[in-house]
């Protein structure tokens, strides 16, 4: 009965319609701008390519642990040079690396990239001073009861 509960309570949760991205977004803040998006986007394909490649170490380390257990006394045969294996641990993580570097470089070359026409903003000062008492004439004015005060 209580697998059945388990089942009935995971599809409920899973089938309510919840629309939070919160998950999907793996930590990352809700972006705002387009390079917000890119960001997030290299986040999840990062995540991603983790969640792969402990995927295929956790079953190669089972594969090890079911297909290779030790069966008699005697040490196993060893062997000198095993090529294909040499050149996998090796060129693997080169390409895998290759990959990350090549989708960083080209998300943070957009990121990083101006508006053919960046927005400017252009702040004049007047020459002249505004009319009016300044605000420390002000508030020592307002502060005073003295008729000394002049509003002109």
């Amino acid at each position: 009965m209580l697998p059945l509960a388990a089942v009935l309570v995971a599809v409920a949760g899973g089938t309510a319609g919840c629309r939070s991205s919160a998950f999907t977004r793996l930590g990352w803040p809700v972006p705002v701008t387009k390079q917000g998006q890119v960001a997030l986007t290299m986040w999840q394909g990062s995540w991603i390519a983790a969640w792969a490649v402990g995927a295929v170490v956790w079953g190669l380390i089972i594969w090890a642990i079911i297909f290779h257990r030790k069966r008699t006394d005697r040490p196993p045969h060893q062997v000198r040079y095993n090529l294909p294996i040499e050149m996998l641990y090796t060129v693997v993580p080169f390409i895998m690396v290759g990959v990350l570097f090549y989708f960083t470089a080209r998300d943070e070359n957009f990121i990083n990239r101006l508006p053919p026409f960046p927005a400017t903003r252009t702040i004049s000062r007047s020459p002249r001073p505004r009319p009016g008492p300044s605000s420390a004439t002000a508030a020592s004015c307002a502060a005073s009861t003295t008729a000394g005060c002049s509003s002109s």
